[in-house]
């Protein structure tokens, strides 16, 4: 089970009062869905930014807690660009010195920086992936050779390569234009019963951080030396 799925568990458990629909809407569709006020979705581990302020109604507290975007790459590709894995690397020059095909998700926010990146990347360089199961998908597209640079988070892409069996295939590599960790908020739609609900899932909120439980899932598909990074940021949160 992934990270967004055990804490919405864990929320629906803190809650017996609220009745939990479950829904799968695409990605590429998900914001689109959240700025309209005659719907009523929420969705967890979404980014504010400014322009979503606008349209979306959201938690003040943090629903996910996790080290920032990363990137995956084919273990052929790191080893051929002779690429270090131990230490962050750059982005914007790997995309600028090599010809390879950066990954995203439409609609997706990586926080300023990076969709400053992905704004500005030569079209070439670039596709964008939608439908269903979406990270999966343009992760089979990275074995496939068709991307060789897949964004996402690093509980993410260990997460998928252990349900694809591809393990020993990607590698997920930390980059220098990130912040030390991010933060994913719950977003409703602005209406009435929105507000109402980010109310509750705040207040819900406040008291998931300091569980042990919340902790165990922010930390279950991470390898375990990160581990204490996540602990330490939840500790200075509390």
């Amino acid at each position: 089970m992934g990270r967004d799925e055990g804490i919405i568990k864990l929320l629906q458990k803190m809650m017996p009062n609220f009745k939990f629909t479950f829904m799968y809407i695409p990605g590429s569709r998900l914001i689109h869905e959240l700025s309209d006020p005659n719907k009523n979705f929420c969705t967890l581990s979404l980014y504010k930014t400014p322009k979503r302020q606008k349209n979306i109604a959201f938690t003040d507290s943090s629903s996910t807690i996790g080290l920032p975007v990363s990137i995956a790459m084919r273990k052929s590709e790191i080893e051929k660009l002779n690429i270090s894995t131990a230490i962050p690397l750059s982005l914007v020059n790997l995309l600028k010195n090599t010809n390879l095909m950066l990954g995203a998700i439409p609609n997706r926010s990586y926080g300023l920086e990076i969709d400053t990146i992905i704004s500005n990347t030569k079209p070439k360089q670039l596709i964008f992936r939608p439908g269903n199961n979406v990270l999966e998908s343009i992760t089979k597209m990275l074995v496939m050779d068709r991307v060789d640079i897949v964004l996402g988070y690093p509980d993410e892409h260990e997460y998928i390569a252990k349900k694809l069996g591809l393990v020993d295939e990607i590698i997920s590599l930390m980059i220098t234009e990130t912040p030390k960790f991010s933060e994913g908020y719950i977003g409703c739609n602005a209406n009435e019963l929105g507000k109402q609900n980010i109310l509750a899932l705040e207040e819900t909120l406040q008291k998931m951080h300091k569980q042990k439980a919340f902790y165990k899932i922010l930390t279950r598909w991470l390898p375990r030396n990160f581990h204490p990074s996540i602990k330490n940021i939840l500790n200075n949160k509390n």
